[in-house]
């Protein structure tokens, strides 16, 4: 193959830059005597190398110059997603394309941010005195950020760039797994499936696996892929934010999640009755006024710490008297875990 004064200038850039010149020949497509010829000056020694229009090579490093435009790293970052590595790679990363990436493959597929850790990690970019621990961003199949947007939130803020390590092409699936017995709880997990409300979803589902599988009163542990595989597997999505809607609604002395779950169930027994107990719950009236006064009132006595098996109890009990059709009384408003039975929802 005979080499064009043009391709020897693309050489001769690249062998300035610091490409290896099997890479090189590789991109080329000749021998690699014939760059090693042209490294040493043995043929074309009058030929200028080139300074624009240079290939981008995965095998290069830095991988992403953060001295070039923002064009130029976004295209080298996007051959990374195109093309991921089977390693991690180290790349600097400049805030302007920390927040284009933020803006570009963070908006689905992900967890909530938390403001005190960029405030963290912006404090410790600014100082100098970020450290590279070998802990990667990590980008999925789908190119979404699979972690690491609260790092690319610090540079944004910090307004300096960072050198971290980056894996791309991971299984978007391994969210689940990702920091799972550090940050990410259940409310993340279900967040990066992109559920609806995911921070009550979370404990709605695990209430409905506590009453599922009969352990309320052991107030048993699941996996969040246990409490994944469970939502996708056994609920119904929309009689599930139909409760959940019902549940914003109505006073935060019961919480949330659980007491969207009781709605769930409620509504599966007796629709008409879940609709008026959530309308009482809404404006504060009958027996879920009753219910949430003596909730607030035992919460105020204790120092604001409150049993959850104990508020879903007394819940169930005054659902109850709604099935029943009578008003709630005091009965309804008292349940000893270590004497009474845990009560049934009728």
């Amino acid at each position: 193959m005979s080499l064009t004064i043009e391709q020897v200038a693309i050489i001769k850039g690249m062998l300035f830059r610091g490409d290896h010149q099997h890479d090189i020949a590789a991109y080329i497509g000749v021998n690699g005597g014939r760059i090693a010829e042209i490294a040493t000056a043995k043929r074309f020694p009058d030929v200028e190398p080139a300074t624009e229009g240079l290939p981008v090579l995965l095998s290069r490093k830095p991988y992403i110059d953060p001295n070039t435009p923002l064009d130029k790293q976004q295209e080298m970052f996007n051959l990374f997603l195109s093309k991921p590595p089977g390693n991690s790679r180290t790349i600097t990363f400049t805030p302007e394309l920390s927040a284009w990436i933020l803006s570009k493959y963070g908006a689905t597929g992900n967890r909530k941010r938390k403001p005190a850790r960029i405030r963290r990690y912006a404090d410790a970019i600014d100082k100098g005195e970020w450290l590279l621990t070998g802990e990667p961003i990590i980008f999925g199949l789908s190119n979404n950020i699979l972690d690491g947007q609260n790092r690319l939130a610090g540079c944004v803020r910090a307004g300096k760039p960072f050198r971290t390590d980056v894996r791309f092409g991971i299984d978007d699936k391994a969210f689940i797994a990702i920091n799972s017995g550090m940050s990410r709880n259940s409310g993340d997990t279900f967040f990066t499936a992109g559920v609806r409300d995911s921070g009550i979803v979370a404990p709605a589902v695990r209430w409905l696996m506590l009453y599922e599988y009969n352990k309320v009163q052991d107030r048993e542990s699941y996996s969040n892929q246990e409490m994944f595989d469970y939502y996708r597997d056994n609920l119904d999505e929309d009689f599930l934010n139909e409760a959940i809607d019902r549940a914003k609604k109505a006073s935060k002395a019961v919480p949330r999640g659980a007491l969207a779950a009781h709605f769930y169930l409620f509504e599966s027994k007796h629709p008409d009755t879940a609709k008026r107990l959530a309308s009482d719950f809404d404006k504060n009236a009958h027996g879920a006024k009753k219910l949430v006064t003596t909730l607030n009132k035992a919460r105020k006595d204790n120092f604001g710490r409150l049993n959850d098996v104990w508020i879903s109890a007394l819940l169930v009990q005054t659902w109850n008297a709604y099935r029943e059709g009578r008003l709630v009384v005091a009965k309804d408003l008292k349940w000893n875990a270590g004497i009474d039975d845990y009560p049934t929802i009728n």
